[in-house]
This record gives C-alpha cells, structure tokens and sequence, in this order.
C-alpha cells in the first residue's frame, strides 16, 4: 500500500461556521401615515446587519421584486393603488435567510381629480376629487376657491370617497387666474389643505369683428314680399344690434354688446371662444333694422342658450317695404285679462307659393302690454306666437291684418286667452283681497267671486273694466 506522512504537516486550521439569520428592520414606511398621492415617490428605510450578507431584495405589493443594496438602507419606489404592503429579504454566504413585511395605511389616500385648467367667465365649472381612507370617514369638506370655502358634497362607495363641487366661475374684466385647494377634515380629527392649484379664467367678448372669432348669429336683411337681400348702398340700410349675455342660470350680466351696422348687409356678431370647453351661456339680443324705402322693425331673441353647438346661426331679417306698411297696435293679456308685459309677438308669414311661414318680425310689449308691428293689410296671412320667459303662452293661426279705418284711427289686434267661456283656475291676491275672473263669450258676462281671507269687513276696492273702446267702473 501506500503510506502518508503527516509529520510535516504543522498548525492550526480554523473553519467559521455562521448559524445566525440576517438581521432585518424596516423603518419606514409607518404603519399608519396621514397622507399620500398615488404615484408618489415613496421612500424605503431599512437596515440590513450580517457579517457575512450576500443579497438582499424586497416583493412590493407581493408581486414585484426588487433588487437592494443591502447597506445602503434606502429605495425608493412609486405608490401603486391597493399596493399598500412590501417583504424584505436578505440572504448570508452561508446560505442564512431572514425576511420582515410591513404594511401600512393613511387616513388620506388622494387617487385622482377632475378640474378645468382654464374656464370661461361666468360657467359652471365642475371639480371632482377621490380619496382612499382605509375606514377613517370624510366628514366635510370644502372647495377653497379665490380665498373662499364652498361646501362641497361628499359621497363614497366602501373606503373610497368622493368629493364634488360646481363652482360658478368668475367674471373678471381681464383674463385672470384664481388659485384653489381642497379643504377636508377626517373623522379622525385630521385636517388637511391640499397644494394650492390656478385655474385660468378667461373673459368673454362679443364682436362685430369676426376674424380669427366664432359667428353666433349672421343676420341678413332681405325684402319680405320678394325674400331678396336687401343692397345695403343703394338703400342705405341699418341694422341696430344690442345684446346681453348671461351666465347659465341668468343670474349674473357677463357683459353688454350694442354696434350699428350702417349700410352692412349681411352683418354679423361673433365671439372669441368656440365654447367646445363647455361653456354654456344665456344671450338676450335686440335688433333693429331699416333701409330706405323700408319699414323699421324689431326683433327680438330671449334665453337664446350660447354652446358649441348653437353657434353659426344665419337669421333672415325680413323688412316690409313703406308703401305695403300699415303699422298695426299689438295688446297682449293674460288668462285674467291683464296686459301681459315683456311678452315677445314671433309674427311669422306665410307665402302661399310655397306653403312656408317666415319669421317676419318679433317685438316685444312695454309694461301696458302694447306694442306695434309692420303688417301688410287684407291679403297676407299670418301667424302670431306669444312668448313669456322663454315659454310659449298662446299661438293664433291664419290671421289676416283687417283695418277698417286706418286713415282715421288706429289699426290694433287684441290678443288675449278669452277664445271660449273659462274659468280662472287661480286666486289674484293683494291686500287681504283674493278672487277669480271668469269671462263667457257667449253672454259676454264677466263675473268675479271673492273672498277677504282675514274675515275683517272692509270697504271694497274700486273695480274697473277695460275693454278695448270702452272703460267702466263696476257697481259694487
């Protein structure tokens, strides 16, 4: 066989043999936080002790992992939605393991917000913002617009929270930006300011001047008998344009617009912005237009609603010649006999050669109920539609302007709801005084029942009936 000689073999040999684990803490994040913005960046605190570390990695979400340097003791990663959670690793050369998971919450998760970066003066601008609060309730909260607080409403589906307000924009003169946070308080007692945000306000304008701007209306004057254009230089035309724009709900005057078009036929007004923003507007517009050899007329648009897509209007104003002018004394009355005011008259005409009716003109009655129109006398058929805030009160058909006198009295159409015997559904009421008027047009007898509604015996009112060549005082 053979033999080894140990004998020159001198010493000490040393093996290391390392049992113990990697010891791991994870300093942040806390368990519990007050706020945080989904795809924030977050910072990842650790320590990592072994005298014999090899590598080291964590699992965020329990789906990703991610390489660490394990003496570093910092990473940081972005915030994922429902990826509230991370596990630290760390092996030794030896083959030891150790892990540590953490998971945490926030009384204020901000997820996402809607706003409008730029709006126009005077529309309802919607923002919306969502929160994650892991069970701790929104109780209030405010929309703080231009050093403001609006009460926002609140809603929520599980932990999730909602926050929603319409604020009205302003109306500045100038372009102008307005600064804005979301003010929250949690059930909790947390209280919290978000970053101050700018929204851009942008005024309105309307102008004649339609280059580079949006047409709301292209008015052209023509001839009502014949529904040719009018030449603007041969006949010296006018049209007199006055608007008033609202904001949606009319409770605010955006601005006022008044241009005299001297010998422009067509004529336009137009405004700077397409609205496809949103924007959504209330205009009020008074035209009046002539030309020589030409009735003057009115027309009138009321609550006409201004959007993206009621732009690019084209609207004929049809003009009677003088010589087929009667000018007729309109009356309007309501459903009680009262002269109804501020009550637009849409005449439109027909043209029997093709059956159609045309707007011809649309005043609008004084505080008396009274106003006038150019009709054409006997042989013209027309239409008249009475309107109220927008809303169609009345329409009388195939009406033909008959004037028995005009060279010696006024030629008048009365327009009132008497057409058959009705009664007045509801109380007038004033000075401890209600009653109702009930008309018979068959008997032409009016009656009125009354009631003082305090039981105190008082003296009657004077009572007077009008009629339209008539007046009397009732016997009481």
């Amino acid at each position: 066989g053979v033999g080894t000689d140990v004998s020159s073999y001198d010493g000490n040999r040393t093996i290391n043999l390392d049992a113990t684990n990697p010891s791991l803490t994870i300093i942040s994040p806390n368990l519990s936080n007050n706020y945080e913005r989904i795809l924030n960046n977050i910072s990842f605190n650790y320590t990592i002790t072994d005298s014999n570390i090899e590598s080291c990695w964590f699992n965020y979400g329990n789906l990703t992992n991610h390489t660490l340097n394990c003496t570093e003791g910092n990473y940081t990663f972005t915030l994922e939605q429902n990826k509230y959670n991370l596990t630290l690793y760390a092996n030794d050369t030896f083959g030891n393991s150790a892990n540590q998971f953490r998971e945490w919450n926030y009384t204020l998760l901000f997820l996402n917000e809607t706003y409008d970066a730029i709006a126009l003066a005077g529309t309802i601008s919607p923002f919306r913002t969502s929160y994650e609060t892991f069970g701790t309730p929104i109780t209030l909260a405010y929309l703080y617009y231009n050093s403001v607080n609006n009460l926002a409403t609140i809603s929520s589906s599980g932990t999730i929270y909602t926050l929603f307000r319409n604020n009205t924009a302003p109306t500045p003169s100038i372009k102008t930006n307005y600064t804005w946070a979301w003010n929250i308080t949690s059930g909790n007692g947390f209280y919290h300011l978000t970053s101050l945000k700018n929204q851009t306000i942008n005024t309105m304008n309307l102008t004649q001047d339609c280059t580079d701007n949006y047409y709301i209306y292209n008015f052209t004057l023509r001839d009502e008998g014949t529904q040719a254009e009018i030449n603007e230089t041969s006949h010296n035309s006018s049209i007199k344009i006055s608007a008033q724009l609202f904001n949606q709900d009319r409770t605010t005057t955006l601005l006022n617009y008044s241009h005299e078009f001297d010998k422009v036929n067509p004529a336009a007004i137009c405004i700077g912005d397409n609205l496809t923003s949103g924007g959504v507007y209330s205009l009020d517009t008074q035209i009046q237009y002539s030309a020589v050899g030409y009735s003057k007329e009115l027309y009138h648009i009321e609550r006409a609603v201004l959007n993206s897509t009621s732009l690019y209007k084209n609207i004929s104003l049809y003009d009677l010649k003088t010589a087929d002018t009667q000018r007729f004394r309109l009356l309007v009355r309501d459903s009680s006999y009262l002269p109804l005011e501020n009550a637009l008259i849409q005449i439109e005409r027909k043209y029997i050669e093709n059956g159609t009716y045309l707007i011809s003109e649309i005043p609008k009655t004084d505080g008396s109920g009274i106003t006038s129109a150019a009709l054409e006398l006997d042989d013209v058929i027309y239409n008249f539609r009475i309107y109220k805030d927008g809303s169609l009160i009345n329409s009388f058909n195939d009406v033909i302007a008959i004037c028995q006198t005009p060279l010696v009295s006024s030629c008048e159409i009365d327009f009132n709801n008497f057409q058959t015997s009705i009664t007045i559904p509801n109380y007038e009421e004033g000075e401890d005084f209600n009653y109702t008027l009930d008309y018979n047009s068959t008997s032409d007898i009016i009656s009125s029942m009354f009631v003082i509604p305090s039981g105190s015996p008082a003296p009657l009112p004077n009572i007077f009936l009008y009629g339209r060549c008539w007046s009397s005082i009732v016997s009481k």
